[in-house]
């Protein structure tokens, strides 16, 4: 059903008691509901691609979907899903085939599709994303059990120095709660943090001294915001008045952004900076 107020579609009723009115056993959901579903890995794969041809694809070994809702599991995939990012109509109608077939023939159907599902296959790390077509029948066979999907694979080869990178960035970004980075011009940023469900913006951090490699922009960003808390942490000691009077007079403009936390959308005015792109 489609509620409204949330854009979203939703199972109507109890979706773990149909999915065991079906046969799918409760140990399989429980597996399913801690699935999380992973992002692409092309960040740090090289763009070249090579054609594996057709196969039976592990779907153990599958972590994710171009149209999947990433962190959220393979069960609630499937169970709810924002308008226009997956069809419930498509689900439906993979369910569907349960009138005329047994769970463990539907289940055995993904290995004979006429239309294969198209993959990406990560080489280094054995792992394979749902690129283009069939993200629907691949979330619907791992969520009742099924055992592999025929697939048609492209692979790709892993660049280990930048996967390094984007492990370093995403460490940083999750350190500080940040969303994005935006250049504003080419020697400053604005950085985006997420606090709760909304963003605040902070901008003004020079980047003119630093050396644009990768690792030496988180050290200078990650110094820069250290210092930032530790000046934010000793004004809030003060009477609001007092405060407003240091901050009027002192050099760093970010300390009242910190303060008073001015709201962001993610909609992006600039180029968004990828650290690991350094």
């Amino acid at each position: 059903m489609y509620k409204e107020e949330d854009n979203i579609y939703v199972f109507d009723g109890d979706f773990e008691e149909y999915l065991l009115s079906i046969g799918v056993d409760h140990e399989h959901i429980e597996r399913m509901k801690k699935k999380k579903l992973q992002p692409n890995k092309d960040d740090y794969y090289f763009i070249d691609e090579y054609d594996r041809g057709e196969e039976l694809v592990p779907l153990e070994k599958v972590i994710g979907t171009s149209r999947g809702t990433v962190g959220d599991s393979v069960f609630d995939n499937v169970r709810m899903m924002r308008n226009g990012v997956r069809e419930p109509s498509r689900f439906w109608k993979c369910f569907c085939f349960l009138d005329n077939m047994t769970l463990e023939q539907l289940k055995l159907s993904y290995e004979k599709l006429s239309y294969p599902v198209i993959m990406m296959y990560y080489e280094e790390d054995d792992e394979y994303y749902v690129s283009l077509d069939g993200n629907h029948r691949t979330l619907t066979a791992m969520l009742i059990g099924a055992r592999y999907v025929k697939a048609q694979v492209y692979g790709k080869h892993c660049d280990f120095n930048k996967k390094e990178k984007y492990l370093a960035t995403i460490e940083f970004y999750n350190k500080y709660n940040i969303c994005q980075i935006i250049q504003q011009c080419s020697n400053y940023y604005e950085i985006i943090f997420k606090e709760g469900n909304e963003c605040f913006v902070v901008s003004g951090f020079d980047v003119r001294e630093v050396n644009k490699d990768c690792y030496d922009v988180i050290k200078m960003l990650s110094n820069e915001i250290e210092r930032d808390k530790r000046k934010v942490k000793l004004l809030l000691k003060f009477p609001v008045k007092i405060r407003c009077l240091i901050v009027m007079f002192t050099n760093n403009r970010r300390v009242s952004q910190y303060i008073n936390r001015y709201k962001k959308t993610l909609e992006v005015y600039g180029r968004i900076i990828y650290l690991y792109d350094f």
